[in-house]
């Protein structure tokens, strides 16, 4: 037989093999040498690898290896770059490689991370070669047995270019999870546009985040003025499935009304049998016929209400102008007298903006650009955007629509205990030259509870009130202000630092050397249960503080006269959580760490005291690797030039702040409390590596009396 015919019947008798499911097939061994064997028949070829969604995955790429090679490989997420997935779903990522310039690169491998609620669909992530779209996919799976906040799966891959050189990056995805059998409202419209002498009608719908049967639905409410509905008490037996427990109200103004709004509350039970209550806010507003209305938004803001921007940056401002009724409007422009206020400007003159028509298409719209000064703080302040028109009667009008804005936005709170209740929001210097990026000013709140711990999770803050056992649960503003405080979680008692790690509040508490570990649903129901800590190596003898990021907790032992740290994940078969401790090269009690991400690697910061001063190390919670404890070069003393002693410590990195470690500091003889910014290191240089500290600000005191010492911060 022909070498060539031969060669062909040999191949078409490998792949044949290889498909069937075979017990030759289903060998372990089997899939790696069809895949070599075919890799050598036909170029290996690898289509192979399956993939899952993220929740909110971003996606990035960060070759490691500085590229020479005549092509690279690049990526794509298939579902886009949000994932969100429930308890009990399952999402699918579908990533797709190829490469830049269509010639082959080839033994490109990527790497799934231990992650709760991730895997590969068919166990594949490897291909042979890369070369076309569509010619190494791979699927993941996402499916969390448990709710967990916003975290980061970083996959990295490796592979040789077409040149013969080996390449690596990254591939981002950024990912969270709902609690199961959670009610979700609808309310529509929202906010309702109310016209006087009108009725409007607004539905508000229950249902639930999966599908799936909740029951004993109850809704309370007090109506305001021109409201109605057809009953005084909403009841439901259960909903989730099918069509939704609906309730109707009705909205009939007799005359304009100003912007209000008022809360439907409501309660169930969920599908694990837990009692759970929420509400929902119904927003209105009522306007003459044949009036203008204007809706007001901004990118990245909570409420059209306050436009908030750091100093410096910018953000654009839209109005849209409608007609009230849906009868057209003619000539509608900003009034003569119009003047921008400073931090405001626009692309055209103002004077050139008009409508010849206004209906309610949407299409009459003016942009404006907020950027206030870098150098100053534009404190909270009112817009007052003033324009005329025609309505369809031929009728000149004069209205004007209205909204706060500020650079006065606060990054930085302390609280303390030694001296009854006290809170301080604070917010940063953003002026370049010294103390840049500072404490700037601070503002006093009166709260009738002392602050053990703090943390602060978008627009929801948690203040731990060990006093009365309880965290306390309070709304934070667009501008980062401290709101009203809303409800409590119950929490055992002499409570310590909090952290929080997907739908619960960590907490210890008792004393250095004898602490419990507890959670604590953010639901608040069934209260705090203690936690099981299993460790792979060294037993955790018992936890003086916890701090958390991402998908991992870290947990502090001071038992020990060598300070240790672990790196924690939950057990998603136990709800317990397993730990791995840190080579921390700590010799005396670690006073403080911090977690957080530069690039794409994630760092433990820790700091202790010594008889000169802090000292800080750093860990790699990719390898577990700690550097030396060192004091930062350059570091601050205090108002009597005595060394500052550590208290705590926060990673920051945002637009205000940049990337840096705020320490809490205690100035002797008096221990008055202040702050220390240190800039961390974002890229390896020739003198510093990722993550270093670079340079410490001077100390800030927050006072020079002690009738407030902080003992607690947080860095929003």
């Amino acid at each position: 037989m022909p070498f060539a015919l031969s060669f062909m019947v040999m191949r078409k008798d490998i792949e044949m093999r290889c498909n069937a499911q075979s017990p030759w097939r289903l060998s372990i061994f089997a899939p790696l040498l069809c895949a070599a064997i075919l890799s050598a028949c036909h170029g290996g070829d690898d289509t192979s690898g399956n993939a899952a969604t993220p929740s909110r995955p971003s996606t990035s790429s960060t070759p490691s290896t500085p590229s020479t090679a005549a092509n690279t490989v690049t990526f794509n997420v298939a579902e886009g770059s949000d994932l969100l997935a429930y308890v009990g779903q399952t999402r699918t990522v579908t990533l797709s490689f190829k490469t830049s310039d269509g010639a082959a690169a080839t033994k490109l491998n990527l790497s799934l991370p231990a992650a709760p609620g991730w895997q590969s669909q068919t166990g594949a992530l490897s291909c042979a070669t890369v070369v076309r779209e569509g010619s190494c996919v791979f699927r993941l799976s996402y499916a969390p047995t448990q709710a967990a906040a916003a975290a980061t799966l970083r996959l990295p891959y490796g592979y040789v270019d077409s040149a013969g050189v080996s390449q690596s990056g990254s591939i981002t995805l950024n990912y969270r999870a709902l609690a199961a059998n959670a009610a979700v409202v609808t309310a529509t419209p929202n906010p309702v546009p109310g016209i006087a002498s009108q009725q409007s009608t607004v539905t508000i719908d229950f249902t639930t985040n999966d599908g799936t049967i909740a029951s004993e639905l109850s809704a309370s409410y007090a109506l305001p003025g021109a409201w109605s509905s057809d009953v005084a008490n909403f009841t439901c037996a259960s909903f989730g499935s099918g069509a939704p427990c609906r309730l109707t109200l009705r909205y009939a103004p007799i005359q304009p009304t100003p912007q209000s709004s008022f809360k439907i509350g409501y309660s169930y039970i969920d599908s694990a049998a837990r009692a759970q209550s929420d509400a929902i806010l119904i927003s209105y507003a009522a306007v003459a016929p044949n009036t203008a209305r204007v809706s007001i938004d901004s990118a990245n803001q909570p409420s059209p209400a306050l436009i908030a921007v750091d100093p410096g940056d910018s953000q654009d401002v839209s109005f849209t102008f409608t007609s009230s009724d849906g009868n057209a409007l003619s000539n509608l422009r900003l009034a003569q007298d119009f003047r921008l206020p400073k931090g405001w400007a626009s692309d055209a003159p103002l004077s050139s903006f008009s409508c010849a028509s206004v209906t309610q298409d949407g299409k009459c719209r003016l942009v404006l650009h907020f950027k206030p000064p870098a150098d100053q703080i534009l404190p909270r302040q009112i817009f007052f955007l003033r324009y005329t028109y025609q309505d369809d009667a031929g009728r000149s009008l004069d209205s004007v629509a209205s909204f706060h804005y500020t650079s006065t936005i606060y990054r930085l709170y302390a609280g303390n205990t030694d001296f009854g209740p006290s809170f301080k929001q604070c917010w940063l210097k953003m002026a370049s030259g010294s103390g840049k990026y500072d404490l700037d000013a601070c503002e006093n709140l009166s709260l009738e509870f002392p602050i053990q711990s703090m943390l602060i999770s978008s627009s929801t803050a948690y203040l731990l009130d060990n006093a009365a056992s309880v965290i306390q649960i309070c709304g934070v503003g667009a501008d980062g202000a401290l709101l009203d405080c809303v409800g409590q979680i119950k929490t055992p008692a002499n409570a310590q630092s909090i952290a929080l790690l997907g739908n619960a509040i960590f907490l210890r508490n008792g004393s250095d050397i004898n602490a419990n570990l507890y959670a604590c649903p953010l639901s608040g129901g069934g209260g705090c249960s203690t936690i099981k800590v299993v460790s792979k190596d060294v037993a955790v003898g018992s936890v003086a503080g916890v701090t958390s990021y991402g998908n991992a907790l870290y947990l502090l032992d001071n038992s020990q006269p060598q300070g240790r740290v672990f790196k924690c994940t939950p057990d998603l078969a136990t709800s317990d959580i397993t730990c791995e401790s840190l080579q921390t090269n700590a010799q005396e009690p670690i006073q403080a760490m911090a977690a957080g991400q530069i690039g794409d690697s994630i760092y433990l910061f820790l700091g202790k005291n010594s008889a000169t001063g802090p000292e800080f190390s750093k860990c790699s919670v990719n390898n577990g690797a700690c550097s030396q404890f060192q004091p930062a070069a350059v570091f601050p003393v205090g108002r009597n030039h005595l060394p500052l002693t550590l208290a705590g410590m926060k990673f920051a990195n945002n637009s205000a702040s940049d990337t840096a470690l705020y320490l809490l500091m205690a100035d002797a003889p008096d221990n008055t409390r202040g702050v220390v910014r240190c800039a961390l290191a974002t890229a390896k240089t020739a003198t510093s590596d990722m993550g270093d500290i670079l340079s410490c600000a001077a100390y800030t005191p927050f006072t020079f009396t002690t009738d407030t010492q902080p003992t607690v911060i947080e860095v929003r």
